[in-house]
């Protein structure tokens, strides 16, 4: 089991230090990181932590929103990793 980490800020004059930190803490040794608006729906990382992702493995995010702002998207980001047995953790929310 490994605990997968994403981070995820908005605009260039945010940081990713503290999310990373977060992370880390939560024992990710792996952590995907982006600059991203929450309303864009297609993004590499999720995308990405969806494929890395085996049964048992845990996704860790900072917090909910990080991973979009529609309910729709959350859902299906839900119902893709259920049958495969990855849990999803949030930090923070």
């Amino acid at each position: 089991m490994a605990h997968i980490g994403s981070a995820r800020i908005s605009t260039g004059d945010q940081r990713l230090d503290l999310q990373r930190d977060a992370l880390r803490e939560a024992g990710c040794i792996d952590i995907y990181a982006e600059q991203a608006s929450g309303a864009r729906v297609a993004r590499p990382v999720p995308a990405a932590v969806v494929c890395v992702c085996r049964q048992d493995d845990v996704w860790v995010i900072g917090k909910l929103a990080g991973l979009g702002r529609h309910t729709k998207h959350l859902l299906e980001l839900v119902e893709a990793l259920t049958p495969r047995g990855v849990g999803l953790k949030t930090l923070t929310g």
